[in-house]
């Protein structure tokens, strides 16, 4: 979708593109995880925390182990969404070598730069059935104001047609500086499985960019998200 992009700018299933890892990137990160391999097989020294995850939310119960994670509540689908973050050594690492760029692509637990929330949907039996990466409405304003534009990135990372529903403003929400974004995008094939993707980029009801009595700037008032599912097929 072009308005998004002006944002911006059987056996194992692969998640994405192949490609070497730069020297100040964490070891092990969302993209590495197999899709149909055993969640115990994810090194779990080059992770920084484990826990329940909440639909791509924050996390909830912290688990000692992956091997725990039969300990979370299972979804709709009978799988249970074990949250993931990453080691934050490599940030610190690059900082101390000055290199910024670095640093800011891998600073904590991110995508292209976009704080997110990632986490692993496994199997009763403990084998990985998929991956959800969200970005982290926690993160700063500025943040938060450019994580619609992470779609762009994964449409890219993934290659092909999608094939996308662009939704109309539902009762109360308007758009963001004039850009109204709301896309449900979905994507299938041999090797990545099914994908789904869905961009929201607007102001929700009642949300005001500025205060209706005093006139003043209301900050942080608005939606600006993206959303990203892989499955097995």
């Amino acid at each position: 979708m072009t308005v998004v992009a002006g944002l911006s700018c059987a056996g194992n299933v692969a998640t994405g593109a192949e490609r070497p890892k730069t020297a100040h990137e964490p070891p092990f990160t969302v993209w590495d995880v197999q899709l149909g391999g055993q969640v115990t097989d994810i090194p779990e020294r080059d992770l920084a925390e484990v826990a329940c995850g909440t639909n791509g939310g924050p996390p909830s119960r912290p688990l000692d182990n992956l091997a725990d994670f039969n300990l979370c509540p299972p979804e709709e689908d009978g799988s249970v969404e074990i949250y993931i973050s990453y080691d934050d050594e490599f940030e610190y690492r690059a900082l101390a070598l000055e290199l910024p760029t670095e640093a800011a692509l891998h600073a904590g637990t991110t995508v292209a730069g976009h704080p997110v929330i990632v986490s692993v949907l496994v199997k009763q039996d403990g084998e990985i059935v998929g991956i959800r990466v969200v970005t982290d409405t926690r993160a700063d304003i500025r943040d938060r104001r450019r994580a619609a534009s992470l779609a762009t990135t994964l449409k890219s990372r993934y290659g092909g047609d999608w094939a996308c529903d662009d939704k109309e403003p539902a009762a109360g929400e308007e758009p963001l500086s004039g850009i109204f974004i709301h896309q449900n995008c979905k994507k299938s094939d041999a090797r990545h499985g099914v994908l789904s993707l869905e961009t929201r980029y607007l102001r929700k009801k009642g949300q005001r960019g500025h205060d209706p009595i005093t006139g003043l700037r209301v900050k942080g008032a608005f939606e600006s998200t993206t959303r990203f599912e892989q499955r097995k097929p």
